[in-house]
Formats: structure tokens, sequence, C-alpha cells
């Protein structure tokens, strides 16, 4: 760990614990940055210890929930706790060496205490995956570390809870959020639990900045629009892509999590456009039924809906592309693809 080799960690950890007995407490030895300690927690670790706050005080480094310093480099300490909030760095650094890392040492076991309460308090709040992404990303390896933790989703899936401690909503920051096992706990659930309403035609909505999607804004008078009309009703199957969870059925969007959420997931980055895209395709081939999909996007999406539409078309679906204006011009549309690929006798 002194050589943050953060990636080989959660590969020895995620191995031990999916072949621990549930009941068997996991200890990991030498877990001093405070850093990582909600990563190892995450994992399953359930104990720790280290002489990390020790040996780092005689080397004169100094703990912070971020990472570690050496004291030299600090202009100010970043601290109010008992220790920091009575010296300077500078009458820190001018001290004599044993009573320097005494200090130094009795600080570094604060952070560590408080980074304990702090993940203890996280996982009251059900918020610990967002405290390990504010973690990961305060060191490059850390990051790959979480990244690679992702790829045991399955299992992580398995044993995380269904709802929070308090309810509130999910944050997504970038195309590492969508890694948390809430999205593949939907997508599992869809490919296994779920069938959708028989239809001729998909409406694909680019999600909006309000939700819940089949309560406010235009998606929801678009889907109202398309239940009243005679001509429409029964054949149309409304769903939202979004950023967060790829493709959400409007009749399940009520359901926690998938509109509690809030994102900054950028669908013009393309390597977001073709995670959403795919995840549309892989809804469509593996459990949707329809004989064409029409994609509605408001003009800050046409690049991500482009996306959308040529996977559609590459897995055997007619797919066509409108502009949101508005609702009486995108139930308009419908009816004219509708009637575009209906078979003539």
């Amino acid at each position: 760990m002194e050589n943050y080799n953060y990636r080989e960690l959660v590969r020895l950890v995620m191995t031990a614990k999916m072949n621990l007995p549930p009941g068997k407490p996991l200890h990991l030895f030498g877990a001093g940055n405070p850093h990582m300690l909600a990563l190892a927690v995450a994992m399953g670790v359930d104990l720790f210890d280290s002489a990390s706050y020790a040996l780092y005080a005689r080397d004169g480094r100094y703990m912070t929930p971020h990472g570690v310093y050496r004291l030299e480099e600090l202009g100010d300490l970043p601290c109010e706790c008992p220790v920091c909030s009575k010296l300077s760095v500078d009458e820190l650094r001018e001290m004599p060496y044993q009573e320097r890392v005494y200090k130094l040492a009795l600080h570094n076991l604060y952070v560590l205490r408080a980074e304990l309460r702090r993940i203890r308090n996280a996982i009251r709040e059900g918020s610990l995956w967002e405290l390990v992404e504010l973690r990961a990303r305060s060191h490059p390896s850390l990051l790959q570390a979480l990244r690679e933790y992702e790829r045991y989703v399955v299992f992580i899936e398995r044993h995380h809870p269904v709802a929070r401690g308090v309810v509130s909503g999910l944050f997504f920051y970038d195309e590492v959020s969508r890694g948390r096992p809430e999205v593949y706990r939907h997508l599992h659930r869809l490919r296994e639990r779920y069938e959708p309403p028989p239809a001729d035609a998909l409406l694909l909505a680019l999600e909006t900045d309000v939700k819940p999607f089949s309560r406010f804004g235009w998606i929801a008078e678009l889907a109202k629009a398309v239940a009243r009309d005679a001509e429409l009703r029964g054949r149309v199957h409304v769903a939202v892509a979004s950023a967060a969870y790829g493709i959400v059925p409007l009749e399940l969007d009520s359901t926690y999590p998938l509109s509690q959420y809030e994102s900054a997931i950028d669908f013009s980055e393309p390597r977001a456009a073709a995670a959403l895209a795919s995840d549309v395709a892989w809804f469509v081939k593996g459990i949707g039924r329809y004989r064409l999909a029409v994609v509605v996007y408001e003009d800050r999406h046409k690049v991500v809906a482009a996306e959308i539409a040529k996977k559609l078309r590459r897995a055997g679906l007619r797919a066509f592309l409108r502009p949101f204006t508005s609702v009486a011009d995108a139930v308009a549309f419908l009816k004219l693809a509708l009637a575009l690929s209906t078979p003539h006798t």
C-alpha cells in the first residue's frame, strides 16, 4: 500500500471476500492511508490495523482524508483536530524531533478516527458509494481501483441493500458512477423480471431535467397524449433513455431509485453516448418486441439520439429521429412512422 497499488489490493480483497463464508469477518493488515478506507469497507473489510500513523509521523508525513503530505510541503495545517488547532505549521516544523513525531502521530490518529466515523455515518445514511467515489478522485490509483472493483458488480449487487438507510437521491458524476450496483440491478431485473406491454412501436424520449418523467415535463404530456389517442393507444410503449440507468420504461420510473437521481453525465461525450445507445439496443434486442422505434429528443441531445438510432438500425429495427418541438408534432410524427412501417396487403 505504500506504493498505492490499490488495483491489486482490490483483486486480493475481493477474491478473499467471495471465498469467505458470509458470517466470517475480514481483516485487512496495513490499511494505513485514510483515503482508501471507504473503498476497503465497501469491499467488505470489517477490521483494520496499521502502524502507519506512527511510521508516517517519523518520516514527517501528515495525513489528510484526501492523501498524505510531507510536512515541509504544507503552507498551513488544513485540520482542526486538537493538535492542529493549537499549532501553526511553522511551530510544528520547529519542534524537537521526538515531540514533532508525537504530535504528528496524534494528528494522524485523529484523521484515521474521523474517517472511520465518516464511513460509519455514510453506511447509516446509505451514501457509502458517494464517499467511495469522492475519495477515489483524490488519487489516480484509487480511481483505477474503483474501476477494478466495479468488475465484481455481480457479486456486489447480491449483497447491496435495495433501499438506502435514509431515502435520498443518487448522484451520477460520469461514467464511473454508472458502475454502482443500483445500475446493474436495474438492468438485470429488466432482463429477468420485466416484460414490456405488447406494442408495435417504442417511443423513446431522451431524459429531461425534471423527474419523475411520468409526472412532469413534456415527456409526461407526450405519454398522456399517446394514451388518449385512439389510433396510438395500445400500439406504443413509452420509455426514457436515462444517462444513469440506460433505459427506463415509463411505467417504472416512479420506482426507487429510477427517478431519484441527479446526473452530470454529458451525453455529448462519445463514451457516454455509446454506453447509452448500447443499453437501449440491448433492451430492444433482448426484451422488446417492437417493429419500430421513434426517438424524440431535445436539440442538446441530438448527438446521442443519432447514436441510439444507429445502434437500433444495426439491431434490425426501423428507427426514426424527431427533435421535440411540441406534443402535437411528436404525436403526428409517431402516427406517420407507424403508417410507413405498417405492412400493406
